[in-house]
C-alpha cells in the first residue's frame, strides 16, 4: 500500500476545512444519519430540532412553546414556489420572532457536520460540509482536493467574449444600483 493512500480529499481538506471551523467558532455536531429523521434533525427542513428550540427561546422569550408552530410555518414556506424568498425574508426579519440575533452574533450559536445527506421529495443531495446557525442549515461547502488532476475541465470563451459578458454584467450592477437609489427615495 503506497503512503498516498491515506491522502485523500477528507483527509487533505475537508478535516482540515472542519478543523478550522471549529477554531473560529463552530462545534461539530457529529455524523447524522437518515435513522435520525424526527429525532435530532427535521426531515423536510435539515432543521437540528433541539438547537433550534434552544435558540428559539433564547432569542423569543416572550414567545415561548411557540417553536414548533414556527416549524410547521417553516415547512410550509418551504414548499412554496418562491426559490426560498419568503423564508429568507423570515429568516432577515426580527419581527414578529427572530430567528437568528444579527446584532449581537455571540448569542447564536454555531455547529458543523460532514456528509449530511439533505432530502427533499425525490431531490437528494450531500454536501461535504454543512452549516448551522441556530439549527438552520444555512451554508453548503463542498471542498475539493487542491492540485485535482484530471478535475472539472471548464473551457473558457474567447477573450472578446468575456469582455461583452462582463460589460452586460457591470451594465445589470448599475441599473440595480440605480433602482435601489429610486427605491430608497421613494421610501423617504
Amino acid at each position: 500500500m503506497s503512503s498516498n493512500s491515506n491522502f485523500n480529499e477528507a483527509t487533505r481538506v475537508q478535516m482540515p476545512a472542519l478543523v478550522h471551523l471549529t477554531r473560529i467558532g463552530y462545534e461539530y455536531f457529529g455524523k447524522i444519519t437518515e435513522d435520525m429523521a424526527g429525532i435530532v434533525y427535521d426531515p423536510d427542513t435539515n432543521i437540528l430540532i433541539d438547537v433550534f428550540k434552544q435558540q428559539f427561546a433564547k432569542l423569543n422569550p416572550d414567545k415561548y412553546g411557540e417553536a414548533e408552530a414556527l416549524l410547521r410555518t417553516i415547512r410550509q414556506e418551504l414548499d412554496n414556489d418562491d426559490i426560498g424568498e419568503s423564508f429568507y425574508k423570515r429568516l432577515k426579519s426580527v419581527s414578529p420572532v427572530k430567528l437568528i440575533d444579527f446584532d449581537n452574533p455571540a448569542n447564536n450559536t454555531y455547529h458543523c457536520t460532514a456528509e449530511f445527506t439533505c432530502k427533499r421529495d425525490e431531490d437528494e443531495f450531500r454536501p461535504d460540509i454543512t452549516l448551522f446557525i441556530n439549527g438552520l442549515p444555512l451554508v453548503f461547502i463542498e471542498v475539493k482536493k487542491p492540485n485535482n488532476v484530471g478535475g472539472i475541465d471548464v473551457p473558457l470563451p474567447d477573450v472578446e467574449t468575456q469582455r461583452n459578458v462582463a460589460n452586460v454584467l457591470q451594465k445589470l450592477d448599475e441599473k440595480i444600483e440605480l433602482n435601489e437609489r429610486i427605491n430608497d427615495n421613494l421610501a423617504a
